[in-house]
């Protein structure tokens, strides 16, 4: 006869890990779906709009829109390769700002709005000297 008794915990451990990964993946399911559905990040009163011109060689206007209480908001520029390039304050006064590309380089850049340490939407734009 064989003992079964020493596999059981062996059994055990792999089917709490194996529930462990299907959770995992059931709440990434649930994101990507929300994504689809209408992207859940997008705080209430918030947006962000492409900017213009684009592509645009000395500057360019963004928009966005910012409603209700938040702390600190700010525009974050970065090249696609992700080093940094400028942050530009915003507030619920405004819905524009106006960028220079002086200190920018030359390219593609990714530009987001950042509310209370969130990215609430990303966009990308062209700088073509």
């Amino acid at each position: 006869t064989v003992n079964y008794l020493p596999l059981i915990p062996v059994v055990i451990g792999g089917v709490q890990e194996l529930n462990k990964e299907v959770n995992a993946l059931k709440d990434e399911i649930t994101s990507l779906k929300a994504k689809i559905n209408g992207e859940p990040n997008l705080a209430k009163g918030c947006s962000l709009g492409q900017n213009k011109p684009n592509p645009f060689s000395q500057s360019t206007e963004i928009s966005y829109q910012l409603s209700g209480e938040f702390g600190a908001a700010f525009l974050l520029l970065y090249s696609v390769d992700g080093k940094f390039s400028k942050t530009i304050s915003v507030n619920a006064k405004e819905n524009t700002v106006l960028v220079n590309s002086i200190d920018l380089p030359n390219g593609a850049l990714y530009y987001s709005l950042v509310v209370d340490g969130s990215v609430k939407d990303t966009k990308i734009m062209i700088l073509n000297r």
